[in-house]
């Protein structure tokens, strides 16, 4: 629970710089050679239970300095409570994501589809990169392998919708991702491909909340790929 807490605490100032970010070029959001792309702007309405900020927004650094240094005391779990409640909240968020499979099927393969949800300060472009793609791109390596790819901009991130870091938090982004895969294993963004295992891809936060996503929804997906994953939790599961 700490490290979820810090998670949260310290992606804000992060998240709320990024409403103002330009928007990235069109021309770094490249489709690998070996595949057939599809680009979607998915309009995804999720119910999430988001915790509430209780203190004064950040105005400058030094609020920013305070909260780390609040966050990171000693008796930091009794004294300091920055999100005391709660809520519910119902709303749609702007996804923008790839889908790919294969030119060339690979025996059934391409059913198999792999749903990649990238960390922190990156967008999707982190699986597929318009440098040397034919050695950093892993959307190219797993389509050479025969498997299909999904992947999306975080919302806050990339071409997704740009909202407040107040707002902007792990409980939204779990939906989000639970909402896409089960999307996706009904056939909405794969195209003429049908998906029969998924299997979740994360880097970093992506793996953070891939792995909450599986501790909350257990059958979601055949199985998990996680890199540099968080410090272990008590509600992670063992694959």
């Amino acid at each position: 629970m700490a490290l979820l807490r810090s998670v949260l605490l310290l992606a804000i100032p992060l998240l709320a710089v990024s409403e103002t970010s330009p928007k990235p070029a069109d021309d770094d959001y490249i489709h690998p050679s070996n595949g057939i792309c599809t680009d979607y702007n998915i309009a995804q309405e999720v119910t999430s239970s988001n915790s509430i900020w209780a203190l004064p927004k950040f105005e400058n650094n030094f609020d920013i300095a305070a909260l780390n240094f609040n966050v990171t005391r000693k008796d930091a779990a009794t004294t300091f409570a920055p999100f005391p409640t709660a809520q519910n909240v119902t709303r749609s968020y702007g996804i923008s994501a790839t889908f790919c499979s294969l030119k060339t099927k690979k025996s059934g393969k391409e059913k198999t589809v792999l749903v990649a949800t990238h960390g922190l300060l990156y967008d999707r472009r982190y699986w597929a990169p318009s440098y040397l793609p034919e050695k950093y791109s892993f959307v190219m390596y797993a389509l050479d392998r025969g498997y299909s790819v999904f992947y999306y901009d975080r919302v806050g991130t990339g071409k997704s919708e740009k909202i407040s870091g107040y707002e902007n938090q792990i409980s939204n982004q779990i939906e989000i991702l639970a909402k896409l895969v089960q999307d996706i294993r009904n056939g909405t963004y794969t195209s003429t491909t049908k998906a029969s295992k998924i299997v979740l891809v994360g880097h970093s936060f992506g793996s953070f909340t891939s792995n909450a996503v599986l501790a909350k929804y257990p059958n979601i997906a055949e199985g998990a790929v996680l890199t540099a994953p968080c410090k272990k939790q008590g509600t992670d599961v063992r694959l």
